[in-house]
């Protein structure tokens, strides 16, 4: 999977998140939400920096021992290089939330398996972690051909409620 997305040109990653970006303004579970927990994209993954341009309220995570801290987040400018090479909440320009207080998780993966909407991420445990006890509705984010009809999982691994790959429809749990 890792080498499919590496062979994406940077005209086709463009389309593509801007594509994913379309249709997450569209989804009625985040335009009833008052909060929603995005990602930072790293360089495999969906562009969503155009979030900030819209009304949208957002927060992103923070990598803290093995755990993601919740930080609103006005601005890309009021991030800093983090854990992993992530670009993350500076903790003197963004406000720590209760992870209570989220309606909806941007969820990044590997891949995303279209039946059962299991993930496959990075290896870290960091999001399957969060997500164990998050509230709202998960959605994760991913290009096209991210979206399998299987992938590994344990039963630690969490699931998202939909999957958001740019194409005409999201794929939701039944």
């Amino acid at each position: 999977m890792k080498r499919l997305t590496a062979k994406l040109s940077m005209d086709q990653r463009a389309t593509q998140s801007a594509a994913i970006y379309e249709q997450l303004l569209r989804l009625p579970e985040l335009k009833d939400s008052s909060l929603i927990l995005a990602f930072a994209s790293l360089r495999d993954e969906p562009d969503l920096d155009a979030l900030w341009q819209s009304s949208l309220t957002l927060a992103l995570p923070r990598v803290n021992g093995h755990e993601l801290q919740i930080w609103r987040v006005s601005s890309l400018a009021d991030l800093n290089q983090g854990a992993f090479g992530i670009r993350e909440p500076n903790p003197e320009k963004c406000t720590r939330l209760d992870p209570a207080e989220i309606d909806a998780v941007l969820v990044p993966g590997v891949a995303f398996d279209r039946q059962t909407r299991r993930r496959l991420g990075r290896g870290g445990g960091f999001y399957d972690r969060f997500l164990a006890s998050a509230k709202g509705t998960r959605i994760g984010i991913c290009f096209p051909h991210q979206l399998v009809d299987d992938v590994p999982v344990e039963e630690h691994d969490c699931g998202v409620d939909l999957v958001i790959s740019g194409t005409d429809h999201a794929e939701q749990s039944e």
